[in-house]
């Protein structure tokens, strides 16, 4: 479900690239390596980060509406039975959990990328 976000950013991204900056690769005859590294993936790696950080927030919610429509136990499960309950506090409870939840996955996951992206804008300058 993921993967056209995602992949529609990096192509975006790489054709968004100075074309000048690629020319400049090729006539100083720069390897592939350090093309790539040096050139195309600090142009792309914000987008792709950002790509990433709502591609794990729709996959949070596409979990958990799973659970919601599918199984008996879950956090879905819980939410739906607090729905049809009208218990408005533990529907709030379980959004925050959820995303605190998210939160937390994004720290974990997509906060060393984030880095990684700020040392490669870093070296790009340089």
């Amino acid at each position: 479900m993921t993967l056209p976000l995602i992949s529609a950013a990096t192509r975006d991204a790489v054709r968004a690239l100075d074309p000048d900056l690629v020319e400049m690769a090729h006539l100083y005859r720069f390897s592939r390596r350090t093309r790539l590294v040096h050139l195309l993936l600090p142009a792309i790696a914000p987008s792709v980060v950002t790509a990433a950080t709502v591609a794990l927030g729709q996959s949070v919610r596409v979990a958990v509406m799973a659970e919601l429509l599918a199984t008996a136990s879950g956090m879905g499960a819980g939410l739906r039975l607090a729905q049809i309950n009208i218990e408005t506090p533990h529907v709030f409870a379980y959004a925050l959990v959820l995303a605190g939840v998210t939160f937390c996955g994004e720290l974990a996951i997509l906060g060393p990328l984030r880095e990684r992206c700020g040392h490669l804008g870093r070296r790009q300058a340089t």
